[in-house]
């Protein structure tokens, strides 16, 4: 049986993308599902994760049913960057909707971990600051504000992950999706940082435990999933990536020095390199491409 297909699937703030293509990259068939953002208050911003999960399944299958399932290698999701990402309770059922990038609520939280932890402290464990896009800054929110939910919570886990885990029943994060949480990722040891989980009061065992390449196998796909999608038991899910290192790898940022501009629901610039983040004033995460050496770092404004 000839496995010469690809799926791609990029699940976007505010809609969801499905391609198929060849070996080469060639486009064969495309899909698009669009939805909104929760906006209960000024400056928040939320989504539920099972829109994220419909979506996906809606587009994918949408573009797999087009062929055989033999003839797919593989699937790859990317997505969003989730914020809290999504907050599961032990049956992996969302407890609230995610507090995705967009969100400001947790302004106060910010300089409070800031003043409580230490600015410098902070910087030099996870290579980023204490901004509220961060997702534990947003989850210290929850904390506060929420405890009955946050006593509830027994998995964080990033959009695409969340998805995957759905898929395939394998818990999984990459080190761009890790570094990008910041507060409990030791950016110099690429590894969760005990200590901070407990300074943050965050519990790290509610974090996928293996950190993974972009390129890894998650898992293979449920004999549940693999009949809503159209495709077939066991195929490989690899573990995907935040959806702004996606593109910016579509865009052929793939050696040190490259940069590039983003134009769409964010608007940011980056360049791709092999230092320890040293900026709290902007945003840091491991590459997907060699992501225990490399980085990408950026600025911008929603």
């Amino acid at each position: 049986m000839a496995k010469d297909l690809l799926i791609g699937c990029d699940i976007g703030t505010s809609g969801t993308k499905a391609v198929v293509t060849g070996l080469r990259g060639e486009v064969l068939a495309h899909a698009v599902a669009n939805y909104g953002v929760v906006t209960p208050r000024n400056l928040w911003a939320e989504q539920w994760p099972d829109v994220w999960l419909d979506a996906a399944v809606e587009t994918i299958c949408r573009v797999a049913s087009r062929f055989d399932p033999s003839d797919f290698a593989g699937l790859c999701i990317s997505a969003l960057y989730g914020g809290t990402g999504a907050m599961c309770d032990a049956g992996l059922e969302p407890i609230r909707p995610a507090l995705i990038w967009m969100d400001r609520r947790a302004e106060l939280e910010g300089k409070e971990v800031g003043e409580a932890v230490g600015h410098d402290t902070i910087l030099d464990v996870t290579g980023n600051g204490t901004d509220s896009y961060f997702g534990y800054v947003k989850l210290l929110w929850v904390k506060k504000h929420e405890p009955e939910n946050w006593k509830r919570i027994r998995h964080i886990l990033p959009v695409h992950s969340y998805v995957i885990a759905k898929m395939t029943g394998a818990f999984t994060i990459d080190h761009s999706s890790a570094g990008n949480l910041g507060g409990v990722y030791d950016y110099k040891r690429h590894a969760w940082s005990s200590e901070m989980a407990e300074r943050l009061g965050i519990d790290i065992a509610a974090m996928p435990q293996t950190l993974n390449a972009a390129i890894d196998v998650a898992g293979g796909l449920s004999t549940e999933y693999a009949g809503k999608l159209s495709l077939r038991e066991g195929l490989p899910v690899c573990v995907g990536t935040v959806d702004c290192l996606a593109s910016m790898l579509s865009a052929g940022i793939v050696a040190l020095g490259d940069n590039a501009v983003v134009l769409g629901t964010s608007l940011n610039w980056g360049f791709l390199h092999d230092k320890i983040p040293s900026d709290a004033n902007l945003i840091s995460m491991p590459y997907c491409l060699n992501p225990t050496a490399w980085s990408y770092t950026y600025g911008g404004a929603s």
